[in-house]
């Protein structure tokens, strides 16, 4: 490869790699924060005995957090994902406690993300 091909394609790689499609500004950040916001609400809602909040709650924060996971794979996400189903999961069934404890604990992974 001659010199000026190689300048052709630091330059085209360079100026992909700083195009904001490409970037850290994937979303991942912003998605992870409003999970972290709403997993705050489900266990708000835990603390105050509505199951009904956690579900609501819960499955905001499970939109945002599989956002997150698409936009960049992270193993707290994932597990944030499986715990934030448990919420849902045992809130639709109306048990409380087991449902705040999954809320807890899936905020817990997406500050550990963040």
């Amino acid at each position: 490869m001659d010199h000026k091909r190689i300048g052709t394609v630091l330059v085209l790689g360079l100026a992909l790699l700083l195009s904001p499609r490409t970037t850290l500004a994937d979303g991942f950040d912003d998605h992870v924060a409003e999970a972290i916001s709403h997993a705050r609400a489900a266990v708000a809602a835990g603390e105050e005995g509505n199951a009904a909040g956690i579900v609501v709650h819960a499955k905001a924060a499970l939109e945002h957090a599989r956002a997150a996971e698409e936009a960049r794979a992270d193993s707290h996400v994932e597990r944030a994902i499986r715990l934030l189903q448990d919420a849902i999961d045992h809130g639709t069934l109306d048990h409380v406690e087991p449902a705040r404890r999954s809320a807890e604990d899936a905020l817990a992974e997406l500050r550990a993300a963040s």
